[in-house]
């Protein structure tokens, strides 16, 4: 086992004493050959049991619980309902005067998004069409035979290369 394992089943399980015997005897095992663990397994004791070792154990009265479990049994039985429930209640904040600025931002915003999709499309389709036109121009000029090219190429190349050449 891994150390930074080790040392978060010794967090959560260990401590809690939730463990299998063979995952308890794997970490055991472990522990008692790895210094860095077992210190983490003392300081771990030290701050989380031995702090609520000797306090006394509280119960929950017998009214509490059956209250708490009727509350779940009702959540349950709600289930699509209540979570429909929750959206509605949801929606009548949104849409109460407190959210009117949040609702103007947020219009806003679609506008933008609407408008940036509308336009960016045509506007990619604009350089598309302008690409293509200059490929066909390229191959055009690349295939024509008669035309002879001369010269370098730019103006600047041209200048360089012919006053390097002359000198």
């Amino acid at each position: 086992m891994k150390c930074e394992r080790v040392q978060d089943i010794i967090l959560t399980d260990y401590v809690d004493g939730f463990l299998t015997v063979p995952a308890k005897a794997a970490l055991d095992a472990h522990v008692a050959g790895c210094s860095r663990c077992r210190e983490f397994l003392a300081a771990s004791r030290k701050a989380l049991v031995e702090p609520f070792q000797n306090l006394p154990r509280e119960t929950m009265p017998l009214s509490v619980m059956n209250a708490v479990m009727d509350q779940i049994k009702e959540k349950e039985q709600e289930g699509v309902w209540g979570w429909l429930s929750g959206l509605s209640e949801g929606f009548s904040q949104a849409f109460s005067p407190s959210f009117a600025m949040a609702r103007i931002v947020a219009s806003v915003m679609v506008c933008f998004l609407v408008a940036g999709v509308v336009f960016g499309v045509n506007k990619s389709q604009q350089v598309q069409t302008e690409r293509v036109s200059f490929l066909a121009q390229v191959a055009e000029v690349a295939g024509d035979k008669s035309r002879e090219m001369t010269g370098y190429g730019t103006t600047i190349e041209t200048y360089f290369f012919e006053e390097r050449g002359n000198s």
